[in-house]
């Protein structure tokens, strides 16, 4: 019984530490749930953020762009150049893998504080700005470390349950 018992209390301490460490190193995963939309003579763009409330660690920022006379999608050069506490960054967004219509861009915030977001779209009918100021925060990732845990809990157990069963039945066969 020892010979299984170790291995999978070791496992599930190694699973355990995983889930408290790994949120602080997930980059950005593009489920923006509430966009912004900002519409001038030039385009229509709908933006948001991910996290919706940014803290220290990931930022996933998504963009669509189209023609506000036709609703065309449009293909555009953004850059997004984001200043703060000990960061200044200036890079081109690219189109997403999952939609070619999005344009994504990930960075790592790394300091608290007010951080101003700088988004520039230029397409072949003009030219937009976009100005976001946002206030980064301390991250508390052990609510969502703990869920995340729950999860594989109610996932592993039953695993667990019928590896005993079969193992006992694996040495009930063998003695007889």
């Amino acid at each position: 019984m020892y010979k299984i018992t170790f291995p999978i209390t070791s496992l599930v301490i190694f699973l355990l530490c995983i889930f408290l460490i790994l949120p602080n190193l997930l980059e950005g995963n593009g489920r923006i749930e509430k966009y912004k939309i900002l519409k001038d003579k030039n385009h229509l763009i709908n933006y948001g953020f991910f996290p919706e409330y940014p803290s220290i660690g990931p930022l996933h920022i998504a963009a669509s762009i189209q023609n506000p006379s036709n609703m065309e999608y449009l293909n555009a050069k953004v850059v997004i150049t984001i200043n703060g506490p000990n960061l200044n960054e200036k890079n081109s967004a690219k189109k997403s893998l999952n939609s070619k219509v999005f344009y994504e861009y990930n960075t790592v915030l790394k300091n608290t504080g007010i951080h101003d977001i700088k988004i520039t779209i230029e397409s072949q009918i003009g030219k937009t700005e976009i100005l976001e100021k946002i206030d980064v925060k301390k991250s508390t990732n052990i609510l969502n470390s703990f869920i995340i845990f729950i999860v594989f809990l109610f996932i592993f157990i039953p695993i667990l349950i019928f590896m005993r069963k079969y193992i006992k039945l694996q040495e009930i066969k063998n003695e007889n």
